[in-house]
């Protein structure tokens, strides 16, 4: 369930594709010291499914003891999409907000910061689509992706990647903008601002660990 891209893939390097099933949580948590952690958003739903789009008995028993443990879950045919819907969404704001240092409220004001939002989404879409993923209708349109981004959120929210850098943790922007880079050099895709903003992360990150 961990944000962004590729995650299925380092696991199944490791433990081999047929233990590892694919995973997006839209719920929301807080860390608050190891071992306690603050869950918000029951409402919100939690999608799992295989790599391979089998819906499986496994699949099917890891559904029913995630909605036991209070997570509202679903099994799916179509994971892959899941996933790349979830991370449009990261991709409009998390990168952005770390690197700016803006809430969500923020954001919204700096026309120049909305347009660039708009086009890493328009960039990941073009990427998602040369590489033959299936994306949900709203996720192909950047502005619908900003207002899924953005709604219902208060103005002085912050990205868990900005609260990352507050923290002076390492962030996920390898999976993030990392990923759509990735996938575009796979695919024949330039991503000149998914690599300008994984630039500008390292680069944080790097002076932040100096």
């Amino acid at each position: 369930l961990q944000s962004g891209l590729g995650n299925e893939d380092t696991l199944a390097e490791i433990l081999g594709a047929g233990r590892v099933l694919g995973g997006v949580t839209h719920a929301g948590g807080v860390l608050l010291r190891p071992g306690e952690v603050r869950f918000s958003g029951r409402e919100k739903k939690t999608y799992i499914g295989e790599m391979d789009g089998q819906l499986t008995a496994r699949l099917e028993a890891v559904v029913r003891l995630f909605n036991a443990a209070g997570l509202n879950t679903e099994g799916t045919a179509h994971i892959l999409e899941a996933i790349w819907n979830k991370l449009l969404v990261n991709v409009a704001v998390s990168a952005l907000s770390a690197i700016t240092r803006l809430a969500h409220g923020g954001m919204g004001q700096v026309p120049e910061v909305r347009q660039c939002a708009l086009e890493a989404v328009r960039e990941a879409v073009g990427v998602a689509k040369a590489c033959g993923i299936r994306l949900s209708a709203s996720a192909e349109d950047p502005a619908k992706v900003w207002e899924t981004a953005t709604r219902g959120l208060p103005a002085e929210h912050k990205s868990s990647m900005l609260k990352d850098i507050e923290k002076g943790s390492p962030t996920e922007i390898d999976a993030i903008a990392g990923a759509v880079v990735r996938y575009g050099d796979r695919c024949g895709i330039p991503t000149p601002v998914n690599s300008t903003l994984l630039a500008c992360l390292r680069g944080i990150e790097f002076a932040q660990r100096g």
